[in-house]
């Protein structure tokens, strides 16, 4: 920022100096080198943000397709056309499936896919953390599902245990 400031402080007595001279083809040649040098400043500087932001928006998405493997989709990308003439991604994003499995287990293990996926770029974006957190909440709700399973196969173990030491109780005592 300094260096703009003191830049464009530079072009006014450029033109200032060409007035005094009288000189109107140097203040016209003056002024031309300051707009075109103050222009390719701006110019390159726009370009080299741009080019930033493009290298730091595909990694960000190709780290959601690498975590995401076959649970990711391909990447889509907006795009800004540059001073240069040139396209340059500003903005991206990865589709990804968060929908639940038939099987609880199944279901804890894709969530926990698409929660590292989401959460796989250095600086996850507010929409990444929201589908983390999505992902942790159906894999919750999957432990709980696979938890009840569980709780009655158990119920239904000991419904049967009990009955059958029952029925041998009943064999010892009638028999």
């Amino acid at each position: 920022m300094i260096s703009a400031l003191n830049y464009s402080s530079a072009a006014p007595i450029f033109a200032y100096k060409a007035r005094v001279k009288g000189e109107e083809g140097e203040k016209e040649s003056n002024n031309t080198q300051v707009k075109d040098a103050n222009n390719d400043s701006k110019t390159k500087e726009v370009i080299a943000k741009l080019e930033a932001r493009d290298s730091e928006v595909r990694a960000h998405e190709a780290a959601h397709m690498a975590a995401g493997g076959g649970i990711a989709g391909g990447a889509s990308f907006d795009y800004e056309i540059g001073p240069n003439g040139k396209a340059y991604a500003v903005g991206g994003e990865v589709p990804i499936d968060i929908s639940p499995e038939n099987a609880p287990k199944a279901t804890e293990a894709k969530m926990q896919k698409v929660r590292a996926a989401a959460l796989a770029p250095a600086s996850p974006s507010p929409q990444d953390i929201k589908v983390a957190a999505t992902a942790s909440m159906i894999e919750m709700k999957a432990k709980m599902e696979e938890l009840k399973e569980n709780s009655d196969e158990a119920k239904e173990g000991v419904k049967k245990n009990g009955l059958k030491k029952y029925e041998e109780a009943q064999k010892i005592t009638n028999g």
